[in-house]
């Protein structure tokens, strides 16, 4: 990965959604916590309710009628026409202390024989389907008054509230990254400028960067290009200044060897050429 801001979105937005999924996790633990406590107490109070209806100081004879009247009330309950989905997932049962069914909803999941066990518990009936319960014992009257309602209504509510948060959550990580990868931009414009003018100067100028406003962390970059600038024009004085002292120790041995040649192109005679020829190859050894 060669982009910095590509590496620098990468990394910001991998920990962005790290914590995003850090926190959802923790809402959801959280939110199951919270609707687990309301819902655990709404059971107690419904049975507790339930428990002063049934300690109502009646005859025997009122006390049957209204066993009666609750489960004809109950059992016209029609969730889809004048009530609410929810109830038929919200139950109750009350025994007697023979064992005998006083109150129930149709609802509920049957059981061979009341439940010993008081306070909250997990049931499972008949068809699968889990209940979370609470079990209260009447002593006063003998009674065991069990409320109960479906684990689904709990489920189904944390679906909501996870589906309600979540995708906002989403929303606002992409719209976010989106501007993380703008201001990532323009923190990097600064770089983007210093490559232009780079790419903009002429292959031979040597001329030290003078690049302004400039942000503290390209300073020591400009100063490093300059000391290179300033080094190759130093290497490039040094060769001209060797080509130029070349030049001009090869220019008298050169003469030299060129007045010997001229010797020898005017000789008169063979003896001549010769003396001239073996000072020119003197000349050039």
């Amino acid at each position: 990965m060669t982009s910095i801001r590509r590496r620098t979105l990468t990394l910001i937005i991998g920990l962005l959604l790290a914590g995003l999924a850090v926190l959802s996790l923790f809402n959801v633990h959280d939110s199951n916590h919270e609707i687990a406590e309301v819902y655990d107490a709404q059971l107690a109070q419904n049975a507790r309710l339930l428990q002063g209806v049934m300690r109502m100081p009646m005859a025997s004879t009122e006390h049957a009628q209204l066993y009666q009247a609750f489960n004809q009330a109950l059992g016209e309950a029609k969730p889809r026409v004048d009530g609410h989905p929810y109830e038929s997932k919200i139950a109750f049962q009350v025994w007697n202390p023979q064992g005998e069914v006083l109150v129930h909803t149709a609802s509920a999941p049957s059981f061979t024989a009341p439940p010993t066990r008081t306070g909250f518990s997990d049931v499972v009936d008949l068809k699968g389907r889990q209940w979370r319960a609470f079990m209260l014992e009447d002593r006063q009257n003998g009674l065991r008054i069990w409320v109960g309602e479906r684990d689904d209504v709990r489920t189904d509510l944390v679906d909501r509230i996870v589906r309600h948060t979540l995708w906002p959550n989403i929303v606002g990580s992409l719209i976010l990254a989106a501007m993380i990868w703008l201001a990532i931009g323009w923190g990097l414009k600064p770089l983007a400028d210093m490559a232009a003018t780079l790419r903009a100067r002429h292959s031979g100028s040597l001329e030290p960067l003078q690049l302004t406003p400039l942000p503290s962390e390209l300073e020591p970059m400009q100063a490093a290009l300059n000391r290179m600038l300033a080094q190759i024009q130093e290497v490039l004085g040094r060769e001209r200044r060797f080509i130029a002292d070349a030049a001009h120790e090869m220019r008298t041995p050169l003469a030299v060897l060129r007045v010997h040649a001229q010797n020898l192109q005017e000789a008169g005679t063979e003896e001549e050429r010769r003396e001239s020829l073996e000072f020119l190859i003197s000349g050039v050894d």
